[in-house]
Order: C-alpha cells, then sequence, then structure tokens
C-alpha cells in the first residue's frame, strides 16, 4: 500500500519543533572518534527539524560544541558533498536519496557496536529496502502524503479516497495539489490501481489523462503550502504531507488528515556520516 520516495518538502517538518529524534536521537554521536578528539560537531540537517533545546543540551551533556547548516532540499544536499564533503558529520538524507549517496561512495558504513540504542529501534525500522542491514543509517523520521481536509465540507465528514482530488467535481475550485510533479503523478497511479513508481507508459499516460481532465477542479498546485490554503478557508480538501496538516488540525478541530485507501508515499528521513568527513 505504500511506497518509498522522496518528498522534497523541508516546512512540513516544522511539526517537530520541540522533539526530539525518532527512536535513538542524538546520544549516539559522541561515540565517533572524530567528536571525541575535537571536542566539536558539524550537522547538515532539514530547517526546523530538531528540538529547540537539543543541541544545546547536547553540548550541555557531552562538551561537544555542535554546529548545524541547513539545506533546503535533497538535491542541495547531494550537489553540496558530491564535489567533496566540506566538513560535515552527520547528515539527514531522505530514503531515495540517501541510497543514491550509498551508490555514489557518499556515505561511510555505520559501526553499530558504536551505536548501543540501535536496539531500541522498531522493528519495521531496523531494516530497510534502501539500506539493507541498516548498513549506512538510522531512521530519524517517518510520515505518509495523504489529504488534509474540512470535515464539515465533505460528504460525511470523511475522507477514505484520492477521488476527492483526483477523479471528482464534489470540490471544483476548492482542492488543492501540491507543486511536486513526482508526488503529484505518484498518488495518480495509486488510485487508478498502479505502482507509485511505475515506469510503465501506458500506466503514466492513464495517470497523465486523469490529471489533466481533473485540472480544471485544482484551484492551485501549491508549493507546499496546502495547510495554510485549508486553515484559511481558500481549499476545502488539499494533498499534503502529514505533519503540515497535523500543525493546523492543532488550531482548528474542523480540519483532519487522511491516508487514501489506495495507498501512498511511505517516507523517512534517516542519519549518516558522510564519506570523508573533511576536506584540507
Amino acid at each position: 500500500m505504500t511506497t518509498y520516495r522522496p518528498r522534497f518538502s523541508p516546512s512540513r517538518r516544522a511539526v517537530l519543533k520541540g522533539t526530539g529524534a525518532l527512536a535513538v536521537g542524538l546520544t549516539f554521536l559522541p561515540r565517533f572518534s572524530l567528536a571525541e578528539e575535537e571536542k566539536k560537531l558539524n550537522l547538515y540537517n532539514w530547517d526546523t527539524y530538531i528540538g529547540e533545546t537539543t543541541l544545546a543540551d547536547f553540548e550541555k551533556d557531552t562538551g561537544i560544541e555542535t554546529k548545524m547548516d541547513l539545506f533546503a532540499d535533497n538535491d542541495e544536499l547531494f550537489a553540496k558533498l558530491k564535489g567533496g564533503n566540506p566538513g560535515y558529520d552527520v547528515i539527514v538524507p531522505t530514503n531515495d536519496n540517501l541510497e543514491r549517496m550509498i551508490k555514489a561512495g557518499m556515505v561511510m558504513p555505520l559501526d553499530h557496536s558504536k551505536i548501543p540504542n540501535m536496539g531500541n529501534i522498531d522493528k519495521p525500522f531496523q531494516d530497510a529496502a534502501f539500506d539493507p542491514g541498516r548498513k549506512h543509517s538510522i531512521p530519524y523520521m517517518w510520515g505518509t502524503l495523504g489529504i488534509g481536509y474540512r470535515k464539515s465540507k465533505v460528504e460525511g465528514g470523511v475522507v477514505d479516497s484520492w477521488k476527492l482530488l483526483l477523479d471528482s467535481d464534489k470540490m471544483a475550485g476548492k482542492i488543492s495539489l501540491l507543486g511536486d510533479a513526482s508526488n503529484v503523478i505518484g498518488p495518480a497511479l495509486k488510485y487508478l490501481g498502479y505502482s507509485y513508481n511505475s515506469t510503465n507508459a501506458e500506466e503514466l499516460k492513464k495517470a497523465e489523462a486523469l490529471l489533466i481532465a481533473q485540472k480544471k477542479h485544482v484551484k492551485v498546485f501549491a508549493d507546499d503550502n496546502g495547510q495554510d490554503l485549508l486553515a484559511s478557508g481558500e481549499v476545502d480538501a488539499c494533498m499534503e504531507w502529514n505533519g503540515d496538516i497535523i500543525q493546523v488540525m492543532a488550531e482548528d478541530e474542523d480540519l483532519a488528515y487522511a491516508v487514501p485507501t489506495e495507498g501512498t508515499l511511505l517516507w523517512q528521513d534517516t542519519m549518516a556520516i558522510p564519506a570523508a568527513r573533511r576536506i584540507p
């Protein structure tokens, strides 16, 4: 029902402000020899993707000076490290991009004996198709792509299918889709009963026809601000990331989030150590 694909969307991570990492956190970092020797850690991370006091608490507990730089999407992360690592010790790539970086020799294998908290990771995350045996990464955060909607504007008050956004005129002019082409085509393929990652020309043509037919009912292809359009009433349903919708749900009890029964994207962000951690 779910498929791993990257989604380039830093703002949806804002829901994580004030929280720590999934399962393992940053507690493993002092065990790496570089951090111990230099008492300094350079982290390359998404914006608003770490607890507000986490870095300060880490420095206080370990005595290791920590600096964090931010990137906007996986392409920026990849480009920054493609020509050589300017000095980062830990990075936070999305699953697909991590797989790409592993194949390019851009990340180091992990020594699991130095990360005792690996044992605390939930079993479904202890292995991954994109990183078999978790040889190069640990999971940090995960989530889904789905439908945010206003319950009072939906027939029956419940949404359970991509049909509302992709194959219906019931909310004409009051829906938004993502501006990211791959993550609009993916749900269209799932709605039609195909793989989110299909490369079949006939299947892609059918998804294209579906989206073109639905375009006249779409208010906007939003640049990851569907939650704001939903909260303001500009749209009554939107294609968005779970974290973004959860934020606005906390402020408006009429809002809800659904993962369509046809299936959707399941994303995972990871922590990894880039190769060649220092460039002279």
